[in-house]
């Protein structure tokens, strides 16, 4: 059986990678291997993954995700790789058929139930980490995963811009700030408000010996 078919048990690696995977980008169902690509970097920062979407509500430029996504995808892939080719009669079929797989759930053919599963998934880690309702009072759904990638980009991420950002997304900046952001409070990135470093205090050098006889002499 695929690792992570069985729905009743969601605490396994596959479904720590689905939401693993979830807070370090924005898209998650639909996608296919062919549509996932590990790109290195010109400035020799970590890899990210560039991901080709194949429909979208208005455009269907290419995204990217944090770096943190790149092992959580390979980890994911060679998990699913290792335990269907074990089941495989034919290792060259499943070798053609790889680029058509799905990322997540990949024996799941009705997108719609696998989408239901993620759901339970996320329920399941959520509660017993009892973190279900926001510190607002609101219930915490999978799209709540959403915020978290967005939020990660603007909290640990250096001199974001916010358009980029939200063109990545799929939606504009008025409503990163109306919606996706409007949880986030200063205490949580003071470093971004504050923006100063510490004075260095000039200490005088102690003057010279010879220079203190000549003064004296004076």
């Amino acid at each position: 059986m695929v690792e992570g078919s069985n729905p009743s048990c969601p605490s396994t690696p596959k479904a720590s990678g689905t939401l693993g995977f979830s807070n370090h980008s924005c898209t998650l169902r639909q996608l296919k291997r062919r549509q996932i690509s590990v790109q290195q970097r010109d400035n020799g920062d970590e890899p990210i993954l560039v991901i080709s979407p194949s429909s979208s509500k208005t455009v269907n430029t290419q995204i990217v995700t944090m770096p943190t996504a790149v092992n959580v995808y390979k980890n994911i892939i060679a998990r699913q790789d290792e335990a269907i080719k074990a089941d495989a009669k034919d290792a060259f079929a499943w070798t053609r058929a790889k680029p058509e797989q799905y990322v997540f759930l990949p024996h799941i053919a009705n997108r719609n139930r696998a989408k239901d599963v993620m759901r339970r998934f996320f329920d399941h880690f959520v509660r017993a980490a009892g973190l279900k309702t926001s510190h607002a009072g609101a219930g915490r759904t999978i799209y709540s995963l959403r915020h978290t990638a967005i939020a990660f980009r603007l909290l640990k991420g250096d001199n974001v811009d916010l358009l980029f950002l939200a063109r990545n997304c799929r939606t504009s900046v008025d409503m990163l700030d109306r919606f996706y952001c409007r949880h986030l409070s200063a205490l949580m990135a003071p470093e971004k408000i504050v923006g100063m470093k510490a004075k260095t205090r000039r200490v005088s050098k102690p003057k010279s010996a010879s220079k203190k006889k000549t003064e004296t002499d004076e």
